[in-house]
């Protein structure tokens, strides 16, 4: 007999990025392999349209709903229960009643540990890897020496490894000696294809975007220096995304204002701001996968990144991209340079455009 274990902070939360979507997406694959088969999931941030969606699996944690009134007790009850849940996890017994398990983490999650598996047959627990090791020098280290040392110990603990990307699967066989496997993110191509598109930009001028929650991992504190060297051009900046509190996004949201970059905040249409941008940059100093340049590929736009994990097997040089080496002396110069390349050659960006979008196709 078979059970099988799935826990994620945050399963399909568009404002909690990449890797909650992506949880999501892991799961729905881990349903249509077990289709007859119950799935427990442990999650600590779902919402009511996902709990409807899976038949068959089974969420342990409950949902703190926003009360629909106006009534002050109702919402001092919700903001209490949220930080409740939030400082001081429930443990969960899970009985296994002799049954084999297969117990699924998504990445790096605190969660696991206020899991406790009891009268298992035998256990088998799988992680998917959804960090890069250069990421961790971008996190709070509590004090740690070493900014390593917790997650090499996290992912000692797993059985086997799928790492979704082959950048990360080379730079972790360094740290972590484990049984692993590549299964790169997915995106959600059926919600690109469903919508019609709508302009969000209010402006005859070349649209250049970047995506991403404003954090100094993700490099967006670049775009004033950027914006700056091209001044000269009829150009615009665009940045949208979430806030990350934990990385200086407050700092760079003042950042970007002060210069006059615009910043859209968190958006649910980022369909629109892609399909009608020019140019896609990604900044990102670390990365596993980017769904994000992944997206750009499926629309078909000519996309300058960086050379982070992930990127660089989606974006070959000069054929439907550029790449920036992280470990030159003027990041910001060179994107410069390669934007002033594309916007003078319209052939070019039709080019890289076409490559793209061939280049999802073959890949995904």
């Amino acid at each position: 007999k078979l059970k099988i274990i799935y826990i994620s902070n945050s399963i399909g939360n568009k404002a909690q990025g990449g890797s909650s979507l992506s949880g999501l997406h892991f799961l729905e694959m881990l349903k249509q392999k077990f289709p007859k088969q119950k799935i427990t999931v442990l999650s600590d941030s779902l919402h009511n349209s996902i709990l409807q969606a899976f038949s068959g699996i089974i969420f342990l944690k409950s949902i703190n709903k926003m009360p629909r009134t106006l009534n002050l007790l109702a919402w001092l009850k919700f903001w209490i229960k949220y930080l409740v849940n939030l400082l001081c996890y429930e443990t969960k017994i899970l009985d296994c009643k002799g049954h084999n398990v297969y117990l699924f983490v998504n990445s790096f999650s605190n969660l696991l540990e206020k899991v406790s598996l009891k009268n298992y047959s035998n256990l088998v627990k799988v992680c998917v890897v959804r960090g890069d090791v250069d990421s961790f020098k971008f996190q709070p280290l509590d004090n740690q020496v070493d900014p390593l040392s917790w997650p090499i110990n996290y992912l000692n603990n797993f059985d086997e490894l799928i790492y979704v990307s082959k950048g990360i699967q080379e730079n972790w066989k360094e740290h972590v000696k484990k049984s692993n496997h590549y299964l790169p993110n997915s995106i959600n191509e059926h919600e690109f294809i469903q919508k019609k598109s709508k302009n969000p930009y209010k402006n005859e001028k070349f649209n250049i975007l970047i995506v991403g929650s404003l954090q100094y991992r993700k490099g967006q504190e670049l775009v004033p220096k950027i914006a700056k060297i091209l001044s000269r051009h009829d150009v615009e900046f665009h940045c949208v995304g979430g806030i990350s509190s934990n990385d200086g996004g407050d700092e760079i949201k003042k950042i970007l204002l002060e210069n006059n970059v615009n910043y859209h905040g968190h958006s649910n249409k980022i369909f629109d701001y892609i399909y009608h941008a020019d140019i896609c940059l990604m900044l990102s100093k670390s990365e596993a996968f980017p769904r994000t340049v992944a997206e750009y590929l499926f629309i078909g736009k000519p996309v300058i990144t960086t050379d982070v994990s992930g990127a660089t097997e989606m974006v070959q040089h000069k054929l439907n991209g550029y790449i920036v080496s992280n470990k030159c002396n003027n990041i910001a110069g060179e994107f410069a340079k390669k934007i002033n390349s594309l916007l003078n050659d319209k052939k070019l960006r039709k080019q890289f455009s076409v490559e793209s979008k061939k280049k999802y196709e073959q890949q995904f």
